[in-house]
């Protein structure tokens, strides 16, 4: 196997055959990570959410503006605007909790990642 046949396997979270070292089952790494990492499909529904957005009730299965909707206002009108962007777009939000985040939306593959991470000071 050559060195791109291992590249391709890799990007696709699984081993090459005969490949030195076995590639980590992403979805259970980033079960790990204490940021909330999610992934649009191009439809716009929630495909998948790692540990800690399911935990904070971010559940694959409903749509952007479903998940939206349960952060607060403000959350769901730039999370509607950056999946439309098409660009990688950063902002910082209040929730409906109060809690102050940190938000990224960025396209990946045939949809968009997104990354809350709770932040210090954000302006109100």
């Amino acid at each position: 196997m050559d060195s791109h046949t291992d590249r391709r396997a890799a990007a696709r979270g699984s081993p090459a055959a005969g490949a030195g070292s076995a590639v980590p089952p992403l979805p259970a790494l980033l079960d790990e990570v204490a940021e909330l990492l999610c992934w649009f499909d191009g439809a716009r529904q929630l495909a998948w959410a790692n540990r800690a957005a399911r935990d904070a009730g971010l559940q694959p299965g409903r749509d952007a503006a479903q998940v939206g909707a349960a952060l607060g206002e403000p959350m769901l009108l730039w999370l509607q605007a950056a999946l439309a962007s098409g660009a990688r777009l950063e902002t910082a939000l209040r929730t409906a909790d109060g809690r102050r985040w940190r938000s990224t939306v960025w396209p990946l593959a045939e949809g968009h990642a997104w990354r809350m991470a709770e932040a210090g000071a954000v302006p109100q």
